[in-house]
């Protein structure tokens, strides 16, 4: 996978994450995930690899917190074509 589709695919997990966030409650296990997942995907040390599991993790957090349409939204899009990218590479 190259440079700019990596960049891509960890831009659109930290939209998700962001919108996620407000959902969370406070101090619950999902709102620690999605600040330290943040933490990571903004320090720049993603490798291609750590996509896959955290689509997992995003996916997992989503299904625990988000409304109906907005696991269905996510779950597209992690599931959908651009994580079938990322298990090519």
């Amino acid at each position: 996978m190259d440079e700019s589709e990596r960049r891509k695919i960890i831009e659109e997990f930290i939209n998700i994450l962001e919108m996620l966030r407000p959902y969370a409650a406070e101090g619950s296990d999902e709102k620690t995930n999605i600040i330290l997942t943040l933490k990571f995907l903004e320090s720049g040390k993603v490798l291609d690899e750590d996509l896959l599991p955290i689509a997992n993790k995003i996916l997992e957090i989503a299904k625990r917190i988000g409304s109906y349409e907005m696991k269905r939204e996510i779950e597209l899009f992690l599931v959908g074509e651009k994580l079938k990218r990322l298990t090519k590479s």
